[in-house]
């Protein structure tokens, strides 16, 4: 269910310039300078995790209803709690949580949905909340019962005229929203594992286990009980293997849960021996698996890592998490690469504020402000263009099956809004980047037989006429080349695969195309390789040729 929250008096944030930011499922970036506020906006969901999660008390969330205030926890870090509110008035701090249907619903079960909730937190420890249903309050005077799953368990009799609101929607995200796994910045402490005890032999850094708890951790993952942990931790270190490309990994606890005996291609290693980035990203991905997060919270993904693995190193991070992931990063290029939200924060005179990132007016500005430009010193050799950000991850997919995707560098054209022989100036600028440049569009067909529109037709004609390889999709849309089998794999068994011109919104049980990349990594190379868009995959690859 999609979310508004509008954040008010929250440190560098007033009540004259909110945050508010939309989230959904998938990648959400914060992107802004040094002490703008855009890990602040992170740390939030953290510091407010314990009111969140008091939703689970039915009283507690009930009496806050009232108007009774309620109690909740900041956690360690935080040691002045003053230091969460803003300090340029001295006004309570608010939480605005606005709650959009999917369908558009305005009741369920016969009982209006309760769309907004308002936490009021004076500057302490406290809050009190107001439900809005039909965008009317729910009076706090007046006695009512609210519809809920584990309240309504307890099968106490009504009156009649008591008001009532289903609010099943509003405590499951409410709970996601408590459910969050953050990770923060300056990550080159958790290679620091080995060491007495005293000194790093327990230890959290922020929600991230190191020192001697994640070891016995790792053990326990590795050759515990639970079967489906020690599947994760194979899972862990073929990612490592894969990424880093080593022919053999393995990773063991030491005898006395000192440090980490890493075996790469037969060679023995301490974690200590080995660089930031891998040991950064065995850490956090393990931490991850473990706590099975609804939403991952990790400040400045690119650190210590080399610019073609900070890609693969969110994506992964987001198959740990069953809602998001939301970061906060310099890199404009990572975030447009892999986030279907972006926002700027920026810092004015009293407050910072979020707004929506907004599209550069041309490709050449938008190559200019990639982090990872030069693509050529990290090992990019090709440029392939595709439509849309959710089918950079997508073809990322695709292209970890060739061992292709730290090769090929993805960008997207925007949309649609680029599909245009106006578009030609922008192209040719690119060429004198790369001349390796493929293009990839849907073609939106609605038929076999039906023709191109125009636009798309003029546009393959112009990448034809400057000598770039433009590939249009057979069936409408890449989507539309999901086998049932890796659908229902990763969606369920009502799941179903889509004709070759069926639109995905159109689908009795669809879904976001946001997920479109976790899809692709279920896809097998032979169910891929039997359609155009594999054979076009393989042209890319250089793995054969293909005559269109």
């Amino acid at each position: 269910m999609p979310l508004e929250i509008t954040i008010k008096n929250y440190r560098c944030f007033s009540d004259s310039n909110p945050a508010r930011f939309i989230i959904q499922k998938g990648f959400t970036a914060f992107i802004g300078v040094n002490n703008s506020g855009k890990s602040s906006l992170l740390k939030f969901f953290y510091e407010f995790r314990s009111l969140f999660t008091s939703v689970a008390d039915p009283s507690s969330f009930q009496n806050a209803i009232y108007g009774t205030m309620q109690s909740f926890s900041f956690p360690r870090e935080v040691l002045d709690m003053q230091e969460v509110f803003c300090n340029v008035n001295e006004r309570p701090l608010t939480i605005q949580v606005i709650f959009f249907s999917e369908d558009g619903a305005v009741e369920k079960d016969n009982l209006p949905i309760a769309e907004k909730i308002v936490f009021t937190i004076p500057r302490n420890n406290t809050y009190t909340a107001q439900l809005y249903s039909a965008n009317k309050i729910l009076p706090s005077s007046a006695k009512h019962r609210l519809n809920h799953m584990v309240w309504m368990e307890e099968n106490r009799p009504l009156a009649e005229d008591t008001p009532l609101a289903n609010v099943s929607d509003l405590i499951k995200s409410l709970r996601d929203l408590g459910n969050t796994l953050y990770i923060g910045p300056f990550r080159n402490v958790l290679s620091l594992i080995a060491g007495s005890q005293t000194t790093l032999g327990y230890l959290d850094y922020f929600d991230i286990k190191v020192g001697q708890a994640f070891i016995q951790q790792w053990r326990w993952l590795k050759t515990g009980p639970d079967r489906k942990f020690n599947s994760i931790s194979m899972e862990i270190t073929n990612f490592l293997q894969d990424f880093f490309k080593y022919k053999k990994v393995e990773i063991n606890a030491s005898n006395d849960d000192q440090t980490l005996k890493f075996f790469i291609d037969e060679k023995p290693y301490t974690i200590s021996e080995l660089g930031s980035g891998l040991s950064q990203f065995f850490l956090v991905l393990a931490n991850a698996a473990i706590k099975e997060p609804s939403y991952i919270l990790i400040d400045e993904p690119e650190l210590n890592l080399h610019p073609s693995l900070q890609l693969d190193f969110l994506t992964t991070l987001g198959q740990y998490a069953s809602q998001g992931v939301f970061f906060a990063t310099h890199s404009i290029g990572l975030a447009r690469a892999s986030a279907e939200r972006i926002y700027t924060v920026r810092k004015g005179d009293e407050s910072s504020e979020v707004i929506e990132y907004e599209k550069s007016p041309s490709l050449v500005e938008f190559l200019g402000e990639l982090s990872f430009s030069t693509y050529r010193e990290f090992g990019f050799d090709k440029v392939l263009m595709v439509e849309g950000r959710t089918e950079i991850k997508t073809m990322q997919q695709f292209l970890r099956k060739y061992g292709k995707d730290h090769e090929i560098l993805i960008l997207s054209l925007g949309g649609s809004s680029f599909i245009t022989p106006d578009s030609q100036s922008e192209l040719e600028e690119v060429k004198r980047i790369s001349e390796n440049i493929f293009v990839l569009i849907d073609s939106e067909k609605k038929s076999m037989d039906a023709p191109l529109e125009l636009k798309r037709q003029d546009f393959l004609e112009m990448c034809q006429e400057i000598e770039i390889n433009c590939h249009v999709l057979e069936r409408r849309a890449t989507e539309n080349y999901f086998t049932d089998r890796a659908i229902k794999q990763v969606k369920g068994e009502k799941y179903g695969v889509l004709g070759p011109y069926d639109k995905l919104e159109n689908a009795p049980h669809g879904w976001k195309k946001a997920e479109n990349w976790r899809i692709a990594q279920e896809m097998s190379k032979e169910e891929l390789e039997a359609t155009d868009l594999g054979k076009f995959i393989k042209n890319l690859c250089g793995i054969e040729s293909t005559t269109n």
